[in-house]
């Protein structure tokens, strides 16, 4: 301070005596809502800012600036502590170390609220007070207490759990007999040491001669989880005992031991050689012969590319010394196979398992047999029918063979069934029930039998609402028929259903017996899970009552302590895992798990004893059939409250057994003397941490369910609960571990959650049942992962502390430290979160606790030292400001100490205790067991005669001891308080001036001037003197001031227009209180200013910038603001400011002009104002100059892109780019128009763009063609010299793919090179071919799929009828026409075939589609082919009903010619089908046809085909032709309604002839005339049977064409007489001789034929023999066809291809 004033006086005289500088202005106000003041206030609310104070000065340089503020309190007494103070970017803070308030300290230097002088003898210690220095104490007090010494030593242990019996898991066993001699193997998690869930043993007990022995261990796990046991079975023989398991470490082994005493010692467990190799092994079975012979069977996957599990069998003769070669009993191709069980008699192995077939998806019951001792065996067979088989058992005795399994019918019901073999397994009974199904499931099958015909199967039956039975059915004629069942383990428990499970059983002549595991307690036993046996002596018709076999004592683990105290009592509760009194009540271990009971306990002698033992959880839910949950984490804790008379407890209760969680409560209304059966509060889904706090009547439960926290409440002590409620729903984050405490009126909870960051959460409640709003409290920003937090009070004050993963300690290590925060006002605010505990481990189990009370906070934690995890704790006395060291509470001995998942319990009261869970034995026994110890503090030791020196006397002394009963007490600002001989206000006072004289001040980086005083503290003796709520109100002015501060206002000038700079002061706060500002004074500087020298530099030239340069003189003191106006003939062309133009200085200054207009100008620069005020004003504040500027103007060119070829209606990008090649800048617009200029052709017109001399800019937009004829044109226009350009630019505009289907023609050939005919009619049988016209009107040659569909009314002709359909197909479709396309090159066929489904006629759609359209191009594709689909179901196809043809008539033009006379045929022919029928109609005579025409009828029409006939030469007599329909030349093919007895009519013609008659020969002259017609006919049917074929050829090729019957052209016959016919050779006619050669001019016509002589007759050429040809149908022929052939005459013959024939075919033809 001293120094400040030195500095602040110096720069007054230098600024009085200066002659360069002169005081323009000093601002002293400060300003608040618009009005002015030396002085202002401002109240904090310790949340948000206050920014309603400013300061104004005149916006010139600032040379000074002080503020002053004074701290007071606000209407509720706060007074503001962590002040800071803003103005623009400079900031002032009152918030150091131990400052405490402003105008208030209630804290010492260690920056708490209390503070603490330790003597471990007497002597002094001095703690100390920060107060500013030039302060001044109005009021002050303090509250002295005498402590302990507390130095961390601690009582000896003190037992407080007792001793109990947890049991052990016992499962699985297996048992075999020898006469009398049972020998019994089990799977156990004991090892008759010790019990954990970890631990794997293998147990054997034998009953030897009439006694049980000791259990006997043969091997044992030790705890390591990574090896585990199963499937443990055991044989004996006369020879030994042999005990085998299935051992898993990852890969599965099977280990086997023997003895050779009874089972008294045990050979060294070994892995054997079966299975050794396999990749995974189910299970096993074996057998043993009193020879020594092993059989075992298992079934495994033999390599780890196997799929399926099969049977193997392998057998050792020397005890399993070594073994034979395996062998695989199961199919290679059978699906998996496991549960292989073995039997045998002599050399008869027996085998059964369980066989997947996956056909049926069951299991069956499988069955193979070795009749050589196992050297080799049968093919497998089933032996159940059709329901799945869960399990299998066999037994064989002599010939017999029994095999049982379970099944499963259709309602999931289990049955037991059997068959058995009186022939040594070569075949089998037929299925034998032998337990029938009653709703429920079984399972666990076994078999034996007495050595005779006694047979027992047993197996445990259960569900159904039935509890779980063990039962047992016999068969007195090996297996040949059963007795109804038996239960066997006789209890009658109602419906409450307990464990039991795995029965097993064994067989002689005198007794049964059977062995299980149970958890039920009637054996005496406790209620862990056991190996029972009952037996029976007579057949298996009753049973005794059970025993137990595998009972064994293991001291149980004791965890979880929570503790509580009132009035003399603490109380204890915690959890156990044993029981209590095993032989009257036992309470532990239900079904197969351990259940953690929940003890307590209570000390009236400060824990050095402890009793009243109660078991809270005996209650009928619990012991009957609750399973408290097995593990003995924090979160399934108990918790303890007490208040007065009455203690409440509450756990966490898990049924393990039928599943669901509960909140049980139970309490005590007489120090826990007796207690209420415990209630359930609530059902959870999955809880955890459970806590509980209690005051008066008010009692609150809360816990964590699913990441929820949930909370019940009672008003009165527990007698009635409300409903839960949640206090925190998970939102993203799982919330976890409550605590809650009470403390001065309000029930306080604390947890934390899964984010990183903020995460620790607190709440608070007057009642219980309303709650205040959730904070975090861990909001310091160093906060990472946070586990556990704890909580717990001291008057006021609240503790909390957690394990959490930030960098408190700032060493950047990844560990977990323990950090925790302070409230001193119970929960109203807290304060920043900070490191209490320091670690360099990444353990996450610390588990801290906190205890608090008598000035003493008390912090427990877990710590990894060594290896050992041992429990340490520490202490503060300054409300955390310092700790002390950390004190080992597990020091017993140096042996190392498991980590443990729950806290450490801690509690204050007179004393402190800590109650944690321990292996050690302190009685020195060797059980190994977790126990409950308490240990509390030592020290007594209080001070004497304490004493404190301020002012360097004594300043307040006590006389005697200080200790609780007389403290604390309160010195204030008076004599009147006890144990002061000067107030503390004066001695505050009195060495504040004392410091401040002599210069023992602190100044700290913000100007703030501090004083350290020391108080003293004294003591004659060991103790601890405690000092707490300190309150010492003060008042103190502090200036700030600094040459940030001035810079910061600096800084706002540059921001300010006006002559006036304003800065708001931003004052802050930690908590509420209120400010005030003074004292303020802000010094500024003042100009004086002229111009000279202006100057234009640049090109003249019209539209050009240049630039305008002056020079300012500023010969005043300080730097200032120029305000200058540039004018051009008297109008302004710019006005603008120029900072910085320092005192003293001349400086140029410039500006631009741009776009200079042409012409003769004046230009003149003038000051209009400046900041600070210019002193003198006048002509030198202006100065001018003329210019002359040359015209100019733009030239534009242009050039236009576009970023993709221009498609129709497909939006493109453009890009214009002007350039100006001119000499002045250009104000440019450009429109784009469709070909001509018109706005609504108007693609774009850009903004009026400035582009300078030699510049370019480019405009982009977005362009959509819409015609492929359309071109641009190109307007561009300058916006004073006018249109610059006008363009039209052409365009190539394409057009994208648009496709349709134009036409589509029906054909009857495939292929486009064909000459096809068109198909106008369909139906039923229809083949066609669709010649279908795609249209591209587009501009690309593309590239498409089309897919042809036909469909009527919904239905497919392919996928509901039988059509076939050629329906898909790539096909190229040039731009721009009309395109037929095929599919691999031919036209796509359609098969219209119904398959004989109704509905078929009608109208078909034929739907196309055409898809996935690619530019043959693949540059060109520019379109998204998969959009680009189209569509086409317009086109229709009718299906009419299948022609029915049928001849109406047949009638003739003449029915009398003459040979050779043509006559017309006139055929009426019908068509009863509605589909039009095209075809052939043939001619024919005797059989042959003579001629073809075609024909076509309308559906359902008639219609008359002409057909012109030639009777042939040479004929004479009646003709018998016949017309008939060539069935097989109709298309579309006739229907099934079509008959053929309509298809043909018949008609005779009467031929006159020119052959005489003979006169000769024997019978009429009539008769011999027919028989001679008759063989010329024969010769004419021979010839044109082979010449039709041809005739029709020619004839559909020219219809017109009419040629005789043997296909060559005949000359005219000349008219002549008849000749005498020769005589008729008794041979075939001969083939006509070849015609004449036609002439090439008709011949003249021939003179009448002179009469023939007389002369005998000639005789008859020789005729050749005809020829037998064999024809084969060539290629593509079809039935009905002619075909022509060469004869082997030469001649060329045609013929007609016979019915039914195909290509490839062939025939035979005489010629």
């Amino acid at each position: 301070m001293f120094k400040n004033r030195i500095i602040a006086l110096a720069l007054t005289i230098l600024l009085l005596s200066s002659s360069t500088f002169a005081i323009a202005e000093t601002s002293e106000e400060y300003y608040k809502g618009g009005g002015g003041s030396s002085q202002q206030s401002v109240t904090l609310d310790g949340s948000n800012s206050d920014n309603s104070v400013s300061i104004k000065y005149p916006s010139t340089e600032v040379i000074d600036a002080t503020l002053t503020v004074e701290g007071s309190s606000d209407s509720d007494g706060n007074f503001a502590e962590g002040v800071t103070l803003g103005v623009r970017n400079f900031e002032w803070k009152y918030d150091g170390a131990g400052y405490g308030a402003l105008g208030k300290q209630s804290k010492f230097s260690t920056d708490s609220l209390g503070a603490a002088a330790k003597f471990e003898n007497s002597g002094e210690s001095d703690i100390s007070i920060f107060l500013p220095s030039n302060s001044t104490v109005v009021d002050s007090s303090v509250k002295i207490s005498g402590l302990p010494y507390g130095s961390g030593e601690l009582d000896d242990y003190v037992k407080a759990s007792v001793d109990t019996n947890s049991g052990s898991t016992s499962q699985t066993p297996s048992v075999d007999m020898i006469d009398d001699d049972y020998y019994v193997l089990w799977q156990d998690d004991g090892n008759l040491t010790t019990t954990e869930t970890s631990t794997d043993s293998i147990i054997f007990r034998g009953y030897v001669d009439g006694d049980w022995n000791d259990a006997v261990l043969i091997k044992s796990n030790n705890g390591v989880s990574s090896e585990v046991y199963s499937t443990p079975r055991i044989k004996a023989s006369t020879s030994g005992v042999f005990a085998a398991w299935v051992k898993d470490l990852g890969s599965e082994v099977i280990e086997a031991s023997y003895s050779t005493d009874d089972g008294e010692t045990w050979t060294d467990a070994v892995e054997i050689e079966p299975g050794n190799s396999h990749y995974l092994i189910y299970d096993f079975d074996f057998a043993i012969a009193n020879d020594g012979t092993v059989h075992l069977v298992w079934s495994s996957i033999k390599d780890s590319a196997d799929i399926s599990y099969n049977v193997f069998y392998q057998k050792s003769e020397d005890f399993g010394a070594t073994w034979d070669d395996e062998i695989q009993i199961s199919d290679d191709e059978s699906d998996t196979s496991i549960g292989a069980r073995i039997s045998f008699a002599g050399s008869n192995v027996y085998v059964a398992w369980e066989q997947y077939d996956s056909d049926d998806a069951i299991y069956s019951a499988v069955f193979a047999k070795s009749s050589d001792g196992g050297s080799s065996f049968g093919s497998p067979s089933t032996l159940s029918s059709t329901n799945s088989v869960s399990e299998i058992a066999i037994s064989s005795q002599g010939n017999n063979v029994v095999v049982g399994w379970i099944e499963s019918n259709d309602n999931s019901e289990s049955i037991i069934k059997a068959r058995n073999s009186a022939n040594s397994g070569n075949s089998f009974s037929a299925e034998n029930i032998v337990g029938s199904a009653d709703g429920s499931t079984s399972s666990f099958i076994e078999a034996d039998n007495d050595g005779s015909s006694n047979y027992y199967i047993s197996w445990m039956r259960y569900g159904n609402e039935q509890t779980r039975k063990i039962e047992c059915a016999r068969s007195a004629n090996s297996g040949s028929s059963w007795n109804t069942a038996v239960n066997v383990d006789g209890i009658d428990n109602g419906d409450v259903d307990e464990f039991r499970a795995s029965p097993v059983i064994a067989a002689n002549s005198d007794r049964v017996v059977v062995f299980w595991a149970e958890t039920n307690t009637e054996s005496g036993s406790s209620s862990d899970q056991d190996i029972v046996y009952s037996s029976s002596n007579n057949d298996g018709t009753s049973w005794s009552d059970y025993d137990d076999v595998s009972e064994h004592y293991y001291e149980a683990f004791s965890g979880l302590p929570s503790l509580a105290y009132s009035g003399d009592f603490i109380y204890l509760v915690y959890m156990d895992n044993g029981d209590y009194d095993q032989e009257n009540n036992p309470n532990g271990n239900d079904a197969a798990d351990r259940d953690g009971d929940i003890y307590f306990q209570r000390s009236d002698d400060e824990g050095e004893s402890w009793d009243s033992l109660k078991v809270l959880s005996l209650f009928d839910e619990d012991e009957e059939n609750d399973l408290d949950y097995t593990s003995i984490l924090l979160q399934y804790r108990t918790d303890i409250a007490a208040t007065g008379s009455y203690v409440h407890v509450a756990w966490v209760d898990y049924d393990s057994y039928n599943g669901g969680y509960d909140i049980y409560y139970t309490k005590s209304s007489n120090n826990g003397n007796t207690w209420t059966t415990p209630e359930s509060v609530s059902t959870a889904s999955s809880p955890g941490g459970v806590t509980i706090a209690s005051s008066g009547s008010d009692v609150v439960i809360a816990w964590v369910d699913f990441g929820d926290i949930f909370h019940v409440s009672s008003s009165n002590n527990g007698d009635s609960w409300s409903s839960e409620t949640e206090l925190e729903s998970l939102s993203t984050n799982l919330n976890y571990m409550p605590e809650i405490i009470h403390n001065e009126g309000k029930f306080h909870v604390i947890w934390s959650n899964t984010a990183s960051g903020q995460s620790v959460q607190y709440t608070s409640s007057e009642d219980g049942f309303d709650w205040s709003d959730t904070v975090y409290i861990n909001t310091g920003g160093k906060s990472g992962t946070s586990y556990t937090p704890v909580i717990s009070a001291d008057g006021p004050k609240l503790y909390a502390a957690w394990s959490d993963s930030g960098n408190y300690d700032g060493d950047s290590s990844s560990d977990y430290d323990i950090v925790g925060a302070v409230s001193n006002d119970n929960g109203e605010t807290w304060q920043e979160d900070k490191l209490f505990i320091d670690t360099s481990t990444s353990t996450t189990y610390y588990l801290p606790s906190l205890g608090s009370g008598s000035g003493f906070t008390y912090l427990c934690y877990q710590n990894i030292v060594g290896g050992s995890y041992d429990y340490y704790f520490t202490f503060t006395q300054d409300d955390g400001a310092s700790w002390s060291d950390s004190y080992k509470v597990t020091d017993f001995d140096e042996d190392s100490v498991s980590v443990k998942y729950h806290r450490m319990e801690v509690m204050v009261s007179d004393k402190t205790y800590f109650a944690f869970t321990e292996e050690t034995d302190i009685s020195g026994g060797d059980r190994v067991d977790d126990n409950i110890y308490v240990r509390k503090t030592l020290s007594e030791d209080y001070p004497e005669d304490p004493y404190v020196k301020i002012t360097g006397s004594k300043n307040w002394e006590w006389a005697g001891e200080l200790n609780r009963d007389n403290s604390p007490q309160t010195w204030s600002d008076t004599l009147d308080s006890p144990g002061a001989s000067k107030s503390l206000t004066d001695s505050l006072n009195e060495v504040l001036q004392e410091k401040l004289s002599n210069g023992d001040t602190v100044v700290d980086q913000y100007g703030v001037e501090m004083t350290e005083i020391v108080l003293t503290v004294g003591s004659n003796s060991k103790g601890t003197v405690g000092f707490s709520e300190l309150q010492i109100e003060y008042d103190v002015k502090l200036d700030v001031k600094s040459d940030l501060l001035i810079d910061a206002l600096n800084k706002e000038i540059e921001f300010t227009d006006g002559d006036t700079a304003e800065v708001n002061i931003v004052a802050d706060a930690d908590t509420p209180g209120r400010l005030t500002f003074s004292d303020l004074e802000i010094i500024t500087t003042d100009a004086d200013l002229s111009l000279d020298s202006l100057s234009i530099s640049g090109d003249l030239i019209e539209g050009n910038t240049v630039i305008i340069s002056v020079d300012i003189t500023n010969d005043g003191e300080g730097d200032a603001r120029v305000d200058l106006e540039f004018t051009k003939d008297g109008s302004v062309i710019k006005s603008k400011s120029f900072e910085g133009i320092t005192g003293g200085t001349t400086q140029t200054v410039s500006t631009n002009w741009e776009d200079i207009p042409s012409g003769n100008h004046l230009i003149e620069v003038t000051i209009v104002g400046s900041s600070p005020s210019d002193k003198t004003q006048g002509s030198e504040d202006s100065v001018s100059t003329s210019i002359s500027v040359t015209e100019s103007s733009p030239e534009i060119e242009y050039e236009l892109d576009f970023g993709s070829m221009l498609i129709e209606n497909i939006e493109s990008d453009w890009s214009l780019e002007l350039s100006n090649e001119g000499e002045k800048y250009g104000e440019i617009v450009a429109r784009l128009y469709w070909n001509e200029e018109d706005d609504d052709n108007l693609i774009t017109e850009t903004p009026q763009t400035k582009i300078e001399v030699d510049e370019s800019k480019i405009f982009t937009g977005q362009l959509t063609p819409m015609d492929s004829d359309d071109s641009l044109l190109l307007v561009i226009e300058d916006a004073s010299k006018g249109v610059l350009l006008v363009e039209n630019i052409d365009v190539n505009v394409k057009k994208l793919p648009d496709l349709s289907i134009s036409r589509i023609v029906w054909v009857d050939d495939k292929s486009p090179n064909a000459d096809s005919n068109e198909i106008l009619s369909f139906s039923d049988g229809s083949v066609a071919y669709a010649k279908i016209f795609v249209d591209n009107q587009g501009s690309f040659d593309v590239q498409a799929t089309t897919e042809i569909k036909l469909t009527k009314a919904g239905k497919d002709l392919q996928v509901n009828y039988a059509g076939i359909v050629d329906s898909y197909g790539i096909v190229d479709l040039p731009a721009g026409q009309e395109t037929a396309i095929t599919f691999n090159g031919n036209y796509p066929s359609v098969s219209f075939l119904s398959g004989g489904n109704a509905g078929f006629t009608g109208f078909w759609n034929m739907d196309i589609q055409i898809s996935n359209v690619l530019a043959s191009n693949p540059n060109e594709q520019v379109w998204d082919s998969e959009e680009l689909v189209f569509s086409d179901n317009t086109q229709t196809v009718e299906i009419s009903t299948p022609p029915s043809l049928s001849l109406n008539s047949f009638t003739s033009s003449s029915t009398n010619i003459k040979e050779g006379q043509a006559v017309t045929f006139t055929i009426s022919i019908s068509n009863d089908g509605g589909a039009a029928a095209s075809g052939l109609l043939n001619l024919m005579q005797s059989g042959t046809t003579v001629a073809t025409t075609e024909f076509s009828v309308d559906g359902f029409g008639t219609n008359e085909v002409s057909m012109e006939y030639s009777v042939p030469k040479n004929y004479d007599g009646d003709l018998n032709l016949k017309i008939k329909i060539d069935r097989d030349s109709v298309v579309p093919e006739l229907g099934p309604q079509d008959v053929m007895s309509d298809d043909s009519k018949d008609i005779t013609i009467s031929v006159e002839g020119t052959l005489p008659t003979s006169s000769g020969g024997s019978g009429s002259g009539e008769d011999e005339g027919s028989g001679m017609i008759m063989i010329l006919g024969g010769v004419f049917v021979l010839l044109v049977g082979g010449a039709g074929a041809f005739y029709f050829l020619r004839k559909s090729g020219d219809a017109e064409d009419t040629l005789d019957s043997l296909g060559g052209g005949v000359p005219p016959v000349p008219e002549q007489p008849p000749a005498m016919a020769p005589p008729v050779p008794e041979q075939p006619p001969a083939a006509a001789p070849p015609a004449p050669p036609v002439p090439e001019q008709p011949p003249a016509a021939a003179p009448p034929a002179p009469p023939v002589p007389e002369q005998p007759p000639a005789a008859a050429p020789p005729v050749p023999e005809p020829a037998l040809l064999t024809i084969t149908v060539p290629a593509g022929a079809q039935p009905g066809q002619q075909i022509q052939i060469k004869a082997p005459d030469g001649r060329v013959v045609a013929v007609t291809i016979p019915a039914g024939l195909q290509e490839g075919s062939q025939f035979q033809v005489k010629i």
